[in-house]
C-alpha cells in the first residue's frame, strides 16, 4: 500500500488523458480499475466457453435429429448460429483489448510504473476460432447434402 506522501503525490499529478477540472480521485481509479478488471475476466471467460458450449449443444442437436428430415434445418441452423457466434468472439476479443487499455490507463494514473495490465496475443485463440469455424463449415456441408438429397433421410 502506497505511503501518506505517495497518495498526496498521486492525487496532485493531473492524468494526461483527462481535463484538469474532471480530475478523479484515486478512491474513484481504483474503483473503475476494479470494474474494468472484471469486466476484462468476463469477456475472456466467455471467449473460451462460448465455443466449447456451442460445440457440444451442435453435436447432441444433431445426434438427437439424426436419421430425421429435420437434420439438415438443425445442421443449418447450427451453421447460422456458429457464424454469428465467430462475429461475437471478435466483439469479445475487442472489448478484453478495450479493457486492458483503460487499466493500462488506470494503473499509470495511480503511479504504478510500468503498468501491469497486458494483452494477451491473438494467436491463443485461433484454435477455438479454427475449431468453430470447422464445426460452421461441417454444418453447413451436412445441411447442404441433406437438402439435396445425398443423405438418406427419412
Amino acid at each position: 500500500m502506497k505511503t501518506g506522501e505517495e497518495v498526496v503525490a498521486v492525487e496532485a499529478e493531473e492524468p494526461s488523458h483527462l481535463p484538469a477540472k474532471r480530475r478523479p480521485t484515486e478512491d474513484a481509479l481504483i474503483a473503475q480499475l476494479r470494474e474494468l478488471n472484471a469486466r476484462s475476466h468476463e469477456y475472456s471467460r466467455r471467449l473460451w466457453q462460448l465455443p466449447l458450449a456451442f460445440l457440444g449443444i451442435t453435436v447432441a442437436m444433431i445426434g438427437l435429429v439424426d436419421d430425421t428430415p429435420l437434420l439438415p434445418w438443425v445442421s443449418l441452423g447450427a451453421a447460422l448460429v456458429g457464424a454469428l457466434l465467430l462475429v461475437h468472439m471478435r466483439g469479445l476479443h475487442d472489448g478484453v483489448d478495450r479493457a486492458v487499455d483503460g487499466i493500462q490507463r488506470m494503473e499509470t494514473d495511480l503511479g504504478f510504473d510500468p503498468p501491469t495490465a497486458e494483452k494477451h496475443h491473438r494467436l491463443i485463440l485461433w484454435p477455438l476460432h479454427g475449431l468453430l469455424i470447422l464445426a460452421v463449415l461441417g454444418c453447413l456441408l451436412l445441411s447442404i447434402l441433406g437438402i439435396v438429397g445425398v443423405l438418406d433421410t427419412p
